[in-house]
């Protein structure tokens, strides 16, 4: 099946960043939903009540919206550019 040690080894790799990923996500997932700040203590609302949970598909909305919005102020700030600054010859 892995014949060659070259693609024996980044499949390995794959697999191990892949696991890593999705403890991180894991984790990082259920702080979220248990409403634990980034310490790991348990956070409340301004009222002192405890925060309501969120659901595994508003996490993963949110993961997702996150991930538009930095990609359009990204593409955005990288357009506004000069084109000498990009690398790109003048028109």
């Amino acid at each position: 099946m892995f014949n060659d040690p070259i693609t024996t080894a980044f499949m390995i790799l794959a697999v191990i960043l892949a696991v890593a990923a999705g403890l991180w996500f894991g984790s990082v997932l259920g702080d979220s939903a248990a409403g634990r700040d980034s310490s790991g203590r348990d956070s409340s609302g301004r009222d002192g009540k405890p925060r309501k949970r969120r659901t595994f598909g508003k996490a993963l909305q949110n993961a997702a919206t996150t991930a538009a919005v930095r990609a359009w102020k990204w593409q955005r700030s990288r357009k506004k550019r000069k084109p000498e600054d990009r690398g790109e010859p003048d028109r």
